[in-house]
């Protein structure tokens, strides 16, 4: 049950820890890269502030507007399975701490955090990256690194239910043709 427990506070660490390490590398690097003389403020106005304004707005818009649908379609394809509650009941049984829905609420704070970050990112675009300065600059990139680090980060929680998912529908699908084939067997005899 510890180790559980512990694995989990790991993954949660892992998951909101890792956007901001990301975050904070891209600002070291700005901070480098100005140390060596490259004018980081000026590229990053000249090439990249309009594209990440538009680019993150869209992204976060696009992200809230599905959230709620992905959330709900996972729920009623996968966590309200009788097979999955099965699953659960049998790590229950056996002192896993965990909830049935556990997962599923997970998974809807890393969008809500992909959501967030995505649209902060863009306003920060509009806003702090009107100045030119590279401080101003490694704050707009960083805060961008971080959305793709969570929007990466929800894409492969994402994947992971959906793999649960085919699992189920895989399940079902051997019940269901052995299912069948007992029935063939019964009247053929």
């Amino acid at each position: 049950m510890k180790s559980q427990s512990l694995l989990v506070r790991i993954q949660i660490i892992l998951t909101y820890g890792i956007p901001f390490v990301v975050g904070v590398l891209v600002f070291v690097l700005c901070l480098r890269l100005d140390q060596c003389g490259t004018d980081v403020a000026d590229f990053y106005q000249k090439n990249m502030r309009a594209s990440l304004f538009a680019g993150f707005l869209t992204l976060g818009s696009f992200l809230l507007s599905l959230k709620t649908g992905i959330v709900i379609k996972i729920k009623e394809n996968v966590y309200d399975k009788p097979s999955y509650q099965e699953k659960v009941d049998k790590a229950l049984a056996s002192g896993v701490k965990t909830t049935v829905y556990a997962p599923l609420r997970r998974l809807s704070k890393l969008l809500s955090a992909a959501v967030l970050s995505a649209l902060l990112a863009s306003l920060l675009q509009l806003t702090l990256g009107l100045f030119s300065d590279w401080w101003a600059s490694a704050i707009c990139l960083s805060m961008a690194a971080l959305a793709l680090a969570y929007l990466l980060e929800a894409f492969a929680l994402i994947q992971k239910n959906l793999w649960d998912w085919f699992d189920y529908l895989d399940d079902e699908a051997t019940k269901a043709q052995a299912d069948r084939l007992a029935a063939k067997n019964k009247t053929s005899n």
